[in-house]
């Protein structure tokens, strides 16, 4: 276990990844709860259909609790406001893309315990002040399944209180702030998404928000992921890769837990761990960063197993200590833990070597025995 205070070893306390345990218990639980629902309940339910030129809402308002409003391919201007429970579904053939109105959200969707399904659409163009694909706010639950959320001038997707979102094969791209933001205790579920091209960051999680991402990419954002305030990441089998910046950060005692994804291609550090945040990474590769592959400062705790760190073009991992300079704020000391087991880290005459070090500080009898200088 490494440990290090202002230039000495120190004894820590042995982090047991109790918080991942935990989160990974309450995204199971999350993941559950929209089971129930699917396409073939929605095709039972009261229909209305809208074609291009008619009022969206008008048919919004109308609609009896879980109507499904079928939509023709075309374009359909203006915002739209959801407060009832129902399904607005898109043409199989064709593309129904719904753009915005002069300010706010595109569709905003608010209430108690509603329970919204979008299927196969295209949200886009949102403009001005909060001007969001999707707004979600109070308890609602919503799906989305095949919808495109693109070009908005703030976020794609902006989910706030506890409001629980499930986004499945959706896309999530060059929108004028971040792909999708969640805050305030709103959880995120992400499967077999794009998230790109987005002006900030590809994802944001504040203050307590939860998300689980599974079989996604997050490239050519500014940054890909920052956790802050408490959030809770969880990523598998995702890709982190060529956003400008960072691949993730971690921030003021946030988790990010990654399992077997590759952090690849980002213009700084591929992960940064600071401010009291957490860190699991299993079965990773974090290759070909244009600094450090992983960097961590003040007192993150870190447990990294079965991992590659190669091709980076700082120290495969490094963190904040005066044995290591560059790359931190000297009044910032690395003060916390790092762990692991079985992981590879190349030094600078290896191949796939890192540019800088394998491991920073060094020497390696500084690591705990999972960390090995390969060759």
């Amino acid at each position: 276990m490494l440990g290090l205070g202002r230039g000495k070893l120190v004894s820590r306390y042995r982090w047991k990844s109790v918080s991942a345990v935990l989160l990974a218990g309450a995204l199971i639980a999350f993941g559950a709860i929209t089971n129930g629902s699917s396409a073939d309940a929605a095709a039972s339910r009261p229909s209305i259909l809208v074609a291009e030129g008619d009022s969206i809402q008008a048919a919004i308002d109308m609609a009896a609790e879980g109507s499904v409003i079928e939509l023709v391919p075309g374009r359909y201007e203006g915002s739209l406001s959801v407060d009832k429970s129902l399904t607005i579904l898109g043409p199989a053939e064709g593309e129904a893309r719904i753009a915005g109105g002069s300010s706010g959200a595109v569709l905003r969707i608010a209430g108690e315990g509603i329970e919204v399904r979008l299927e196969t659409l295209s949200i886009c163009c949102s403009r001005a002040y909060n001007g969001h694909g999707i707004a979600i706010e109070g308890s609602a639950i919503v799906e989305l399944h095949r919808v495109l959320l693109v070009e908005n001038a703030w976020f794609g997707l902006w989910a706030a209180d506890r409001t629980e979102v499930i986004a499945e094969d959706c896309t999530f791209a060059s929108n004028g702030s971040a792909g999708l933001m969640a805050q305030d205790f709103a959880k995120i579920r992400l499967d077999q998404c794009i998230v790109r091209d987005n002006t900030s960051h590809g994802i944001l999680a504040l203050h307590f928000s939860e998300l689980t991402v599974d079989d996604t990419e997050i490239l050519g954002n500014w940054a890909g992921i920052w956790a802050w305030d408490a959030a809770r990441v969880a990523l598998n089998d995702t890709g982190l890769r060529r956003n400008a910046d960072y691949g993730a950060i971690a921030s003021n005692a946030s988790l990010l837990v990654i399992e077997n994804s590759t952090i690849e291609g980002n213009g700084h550090h591929g992960l940064l761990f600071e401010e009291s945040s957490r860190g699991l990474l299993r079965g990773c590769l974090v290759t070909e960063n244009g600094a450090d592959g992983l960097f961590a400062t003040q007192d993150a705790i870190l447990e990294i197993l079965d991992s590659e760190f190669t091709r980076n073009g700082g120290a495969g991992i490094r963190v904040a200590s005066s044995f290591c300079i560059g790359g931190f704020d000297p009044k910032e000391y690395f003060a916390g833990t790092v762990e692991g087991a079985r992981n590879r880290i190349p030094g600078p005459d290896a191949s796939n070597s890192n540019a800088e070090a394998a491991l920073c500080p060094w020497p390696s009898a500084m690591w705990p025995e999972g960390f090995v200088a390969a060759d």
